[in-house]
């Protein structure tokens, strides 16, 4: 929290920011995690919901809001569309500088982490969008303009900031003009000297992070950045901060990451980064300009989609196996269950739309069970008789085939033994002149070859007629 004032102005920071949060008017701090204790005694078990705070982050981290921005550059006659990526990183940047200093940050410091963060939103707000209706409302930067008229050119660069909460006798307080300009200078220097490398870097990462950081909400679902799901968002850094690209200030590589993959995305609303993660169409896009490292884990699919995709796999693979083993499959029950977890997890992508889509899982587990781990055990056999590599049995060594095979032990059993009786089958078939048709590629299924003394082609397909078969015929 801010607790020292400027040196060079008039930044206020007091405890009444911390009094307003504990009496709970601003929906923050212990209050606001008291308000969502559930009553686990009265009403619907199905209105329980997961216990989570973010804890968010402190002031001088939090999103520059358009409207300060268009004030600071209406002064130099400079609308916010026309303002240069220079003018609007270095004016952004100023903020988080001038509160991370108050807060105690080393200056060199401050400045090196104000433009990485600047840069990267920058550069997030333009690639995907980003407004200030995007970005959660306690992770705005409370920012107050006094009543002053603003002159023109660099002297015309002022602006007022307050702290969240604080009491009406700390309102006046602001960053001076002086402060303003004065660090605008300073932070435009280091800017020039970073631009071509971690500037340029910052804004690079920039654009994936709102991605990586989806990903990593989709896996934990309440943290951005943590071990040991901080790979995901520490391969995108690594794409574009180079070993020979210089930190500012002396920043080490923990403290510019923090910066980078944790704090740049973090302000952003959570389904607005956990659709951009779970979408397609963004992955393509990714891929396109060159953002490799953001796309590896996209679209991201939360544990109950995995989970219905997984027992989907099974019954696909198991109903085209088994279509000349005597064996008809129903795909639609298992494609239904997809779709709604899917829907489940879109509208609900939190604890308690994993609840919700977990209990859809077991329903149909419960219900389908007998047939999955039937086609399970038949897949089992035939990946044994063909010697399959560990790879191709994916399907059926899924972890949310584990318990249903255990529960249905008997009908894996039979799926096993169906397999060999399909062999044998076969092979007698083989033995008496019959050689089964295969159409491939859409084309008709071939009437089946059979020697004269047995049975004729014509006999052996009812005269002839092409029939369909899991070769993809009509």
């Amino acid at each position: 929290m801010l607790s020292q004032a400027l040196s060079a102005g008039n930044y206020a920071a007091t405890d009444a920011r911390r009094h307003a949060a504990s009496a709970g008017n601003d929906g923050v701090g212990a209050t606001r995690f008291f308000r969502q204790v559930p009553d686990l005694v009265n009403g619907a078990d199905t209105d329980l919901v997961h216990i989570y705070v973010g804890a968010g982050l402190g002031e001088p981290w939090r999103w520059v809001p358009d409207a300060m921005f268009a004030l600071i550059v209406t002064g130099e006659g400079i609308t916010v569309t026309d303002a240069s990526v220079r003018t609007r990183v270095v004016a952004e940047a100023v903020f988080h500088s001038l509160a991370l200093t108050a807060d105690g940050t080393p200056e060199a410091r401050a400045r090196g982490s104000a433009l990485l963060l600047a840069a990267g939103r920058v550069s997030m707000r333009r690639a995907w969008g980003i407004a200030d209706a995007d970005v959660v409302a306690t992770q705005v930067m409370d920012v107050t303009v006094p009543p002053v008229v603003i002159g023109a050119g660099v002297a015309g660069r002022a602006a007022g900031l307050t702290a969240a909460g604080q009491a009406p006798a700390d309102v006046t307080a602001n960053i001076t003009f002086a402060a303003y300009n004065t660090e605008f200078a300073l932070l435009a220097t280091m800017y020039d000297l970073l631009a071509d490398g971690a500037i340029l870097a910052a804004m690079q990462a920039g654009v994936g992070m709102l991605a990586s950081n989806g990903v990593t909400l989709v896996t934990t679902l309440i943290h951005h950045y943590v071990s040991p799901h901080k790979q995901i968002c520490d391969a995108v850094y690594l794409q574009f901060f180079r070993d020979d690209i210089d930190l500012p200030a002396g920043m080490s590589v923990e403290q510019t990451k923090d910066v980078v993959c944790h704090k740049t995305a973090h302000v952003v609303e959570t389904a607005r980064a956990v659709g951009v993660a779970r979408s397609p169409d963004a992955r393509r896009r990714l891929e396109i300009i060159g953002q490799g490292a953001a796309t590896v884990r996209m679209p991201a699919k939360f544990e109950a989609e995995r989970a219905a995709e997984a027992l989907q796999a099974v019954v696909r693979k198991g109903a085209s196996a088994t279509a000349n083993a005597n064996v008809a499959v129903d795909q639609d029950p298992v494609n239904d269950l997809v779709t709604a977890v899917s829907a489940t997890m879109t509208a609900n992508p939190n604890a308690q739309g994993t609840l919700l889509a977990k209990a859809q899982v077991a329903t149909f587990k419960s219900t389908y069970g007998y047939g999955v781990a039937w086609l399970a055990g038949y897949l089992n056999a035939m990946y044994n008789d063909i010697a399959a590599k560990p790879r191709a049995r994916s399907a059926i060594n899924a972890r949310t085939l584990e318990g249903l095979i255990e529960d249905f032990e008997e009908a894996y059993a039979e799926g096993n033994s169906h397999f060999s009786l399909a062999m044998k089958w076969r092979k007698a078939r083989a033995k008496e002149g019959f050689l089964d048709g295969q159409g491939l590629f859409g084309a008709a299924v071939p009437r089946a070859f059979g020697i004269p003394e047995v049975r004729n082609a014509a006999d052996v397909n009812a005269g002839g007629a092409p029939v369909p078969g899991p070769g993809g015929g009509p």
